[in-house]
C-alpha cells in the first residue's frame, strides 16, 4: 500500500494506491507519483471553478477536406497581441496546439477529450513538459468545444 499527499490551492488530496494480488514494484513508484499528481491537478482545477486569470482566447476555425486550421490570438494586454497557427486533423489537437505556439509554450500535446455533463462539457487537455511528465488541464464550461478546449489549454500551459 502506498499513500500520497498531494496539496493544491484549493484542496489536499490523500491518495492509497495498492494491489490486491500484488505489491507495486518499486520501478512502478515513478508513473503513481505521475498519475496522482495528475489526477489531483485535474481535482483541484475542478474544485477552483471558471479560471478568470488567464488570457481570453480569440479562435478562427477554417475547416477543410484535409483537416482543420485554427488561428488563436490571446488578450492579455499586450500590444500585440500574441497569436498563432496550426492544422491538425483532429479539431481539438489543432486548438491546442495553436495555443501552444500563441504562447510560446515550449510543451507538447498529448491528447485533448471531451465529455458532455448534464448540459454542460468537461474537456481535459493534456500536456507535456520536456521530461514526459504530464501537464493536465481541465475545465468544465457552458462555452462551446473549441473555446473550452483552448481555455483548458491554458490551465495546463499556466497551471491554473
Amino acid at each position: 500500500m502506498i499513500f500520497l499527499r498531494t496539496l493544491g490551492a484549493h484542496s489536499d488530496g490523500f491518495h492509497f494506491i495498492g494491489r490486491t494480488d500484488g505489491v507495486i514494484e518499486p520501478r512502478a513508484l515513478g508513473v503513481v507519483r505521475a498519475t496522482t499528481h495528475s489526477f489531483a491537478t485535474i481535482c483541484n482545477q475542478f474544485v477552483s471553478g471558471a479560471p478568470d486569470d488567464l488570457p481570453v482566447p480569440h479562435i478562427v476555425v477554417e475547416l477543410d477536406g484535409t483537416g482543420t486550421s485554427v488561428a488563436v490570438t490571446l488578450d492579455t494586454g499586450a500590444t500585440p497581441s500574441p497569436s498563432a497557427r496550426a492544422s491538425a486533423n483532429d479539431a481539438a489537437e489543432a486548438v491546442v496546439r495553436a495555443v501552444l505556439a500563441a504562447t510560446g509554450s515550449t510543451l507538447e500535446f498529448r491528447e485533448a477529450r471531451e465529455t458532455p455533463i448534464n448540459g454542460t462539457r468537461a474537456v481535459l487537455v493534456v500536456l507535456s513538459d520536456e521530461r514526459g511528465v504530464p501537464r493536465p488541464g481541465f475545465v468544465v464550461s457552458d462555452d462551446d468545444l473549441i473555446q473550452a478546449t483552448a481555455t483548458a489549454a491554458l490551465r495546463a500551459i499556466y497551471g491554473g
